[in-house]
């Protein structure tokens, strides 16, 4: 089955990071990034939100996590545009 995205879920995920931060009295946040999709797609979406000044990743493999996976995030990290400059 393939997932539906609808432009409104955007929207929504994008107000609750901003309000979330808000709240929180911080001015940035820090992404721990396992080489999986999971943490990437929060980088991503964090970016997109709060622009890459306001977000720092660091990089936390586990035993299992695959070297390519290591190597695709530093790669895409790398790459121009706001996630390299997320300070991954």
């Amino acid at each position: 089955m393939k997932p539906i995205y609808k432009p409104e879920m955007r929207i929504i995920l994008d107000r609750f990071i901003k309000d979330y931060l808000s709240s929180s009295r911080a001015s940035g946040v820090i992404i721990g990034l396992s080489g999986g999709l999971d943490s990437t797609v929060i980088l991503k979406l964090c970016v997109d939100s709060l622009g890459a000044d306001k977000v720092k990743g660091l990089l936390l493999p586990e035993s299992s996590t695959p070297p390519e996976n290591m190597s695709q995030i530093e790669t895409y990290a790398s790459e121009p545009g706001e996630i390299g400059r997320a300070h991954v």
